[in-house]
């Protein structure tokens, strides 16, 4: 004899209903969605398994995101429960939906969808407990802030690209070095007018460039004496403007640079994460090419593209990058379009009927594919 336990998760409660394997609701409560609450819970489920005599226990939880995941993984390795064979199972609410359509008069509450989760557990044919390692939970969390800061620095960037304008607005077009490197980010963040740069000596502006970028410039002298011409064709700004362009410039400077060694402490943890998953071998990839070059907001900085290889897709989540839209009319963000990674979800057919029947004139739409709406889906 089995033990159902269907467990509907909110943010702060737990609605637990214990059902036998004959479809019988002996017991229906709520507790707290906390550590004492689950512990009540767990000392519930205990008295009724060994009062029923069962064989096993199997506790079901809708996944509904960060929720769930607390209760899911404390009764998985409660030693109590796991001494009484207890496999805990955080389900796919569309399953749960479509099981709930074979009850078409029932209504719609907490309790109800305790039951319908135990009834689920019931039916059987669930092969595996979908309860994540706790490695591969801490992964999630570190390369989805990854994605998170990513996309924060490219608009830091862009930002500062922006701002740049008002400070030298030929900078882009004389300059072909990086405006994110580290010389010319530390030029830039000294506050020094573009007077001030146009009438220094090239020796003087190339050794420092020389010294603040570490001797990593192939030739100094060279992007000094473009840093002059686009400092002597750029258009001069009032002094009160150009204290304020200063200081936001350098202030962002300030954000990228702490995003970026945020990011390195990131990449720092999951590959001390990724030493213990079998297969993923974090040294084979530091040969990967960086994803950006040139005077892109993105490039000189964070890559994109993280410095460890691919590795198992976690349950139900993809891990490849679509490939981006194309002949997509939309505004241009070069701090986005150079290299950050789109992630896409293909068009439903009423996605595409919507847009389709958009009038299009003056403006240059690419349709969506035609698709078969009398397809069975599969």
């Amino acid at each position: 004899m089995k033990l159902f336990v269907g467990i509907d998760v909110s943010s702060q409660e737990l609605e637990a209903c214990f059902m036998n394997a004959d479809g019988d609701n002996f017991e229906s409560f709520t507790v707290p969605n906390n550590l004492h609450g689950a512990s009540h819970l767990r000392d519930r489920i205990v008295v009724a398994a060994d009062k029923l005599a069962v064989s096993e226990i199997h506790i079901g939880l809708e996944a509904t995101s960060v929720y769930s995941w607390h209760p899911a993984m404390y009764f998985h390795q409660d030693p109590a429960l796991r001494e009484r064979k207890t496999k805990v199972f955080t389900l796919n609410p569309k399953l749960i939906c479509k099981f709930r359509e074979a009850y078409a008069d029932m209504d719609k509450t907490d309790r109800l969808d305790a039951w319908v989760i135990a009834d689920r557990l019931r039916f059987g044919r669930l092969t595996t407990t979908l309860v994540m390692q706790e490695q591969y939970i801490a992964l999630q969390r570190l390369t989805r802030m990854r994605f998170h800061l990513v996309h924060n620095l490219a608009r830091e960037k862009q930002y500062f690209l922006q701002n740049l304008f008002y400070k030298c607005n030929a900078f882009t077009t004389e300059v072909d070095s990086s405006v994110f490197g580290h010389a010319l980010m530390e030029m830039l963040s000294e506050k020094f007018s573009l007077d001030d740069i146009a009438e220094m000596n090239v020796t003087d502006l190339a050794d420092y460039l020389r010294d603040k970028g570490r001797n990593r410039f192939p030739d100094p002298e060279r992007v000094a004496r473009c840093i002059q011409q686009a400092a002597r064709a750029s258009y001069r700004l009032s002094k009160v403007v150009e204290d304020s362009i200063d200081l936001v410039l350098g202030t962002s400077i300030e954000s990228i640079r702490s995003i970026q060694k945020q990011l390195k402490d990131l990449d720092k943890a999951i590959e001390r994460i990724l030493d213990g998953i079998p297969g993923a071998h974090p040294a084979s990839a530091r040969s990967t090419p960086p994803a950006c070059s040139g005077n892109s907001a993105t490039s000189n900085g964070s890559r994109i593209r993280p410095p460890w290889p691919s590795m198992p897709a976690l349950h139900g989540e993809s891990i490849s990058p679509a490939p981006s839209k194309p002949n997509t009319p939309r505004a241009s963000n070069p701090a986005i379009d150079s290299c950050a990674t789109t992630w896409l979800k293909l068009p439903t057919p009423f996605d595409c009927a919507m847009r389709n029947s958009v009038s299009t004139t003056g403006r240059n739409i690419t349709k969506c594919p035609e698709i078969n709406t009398n397809a069975p889906s599969s």
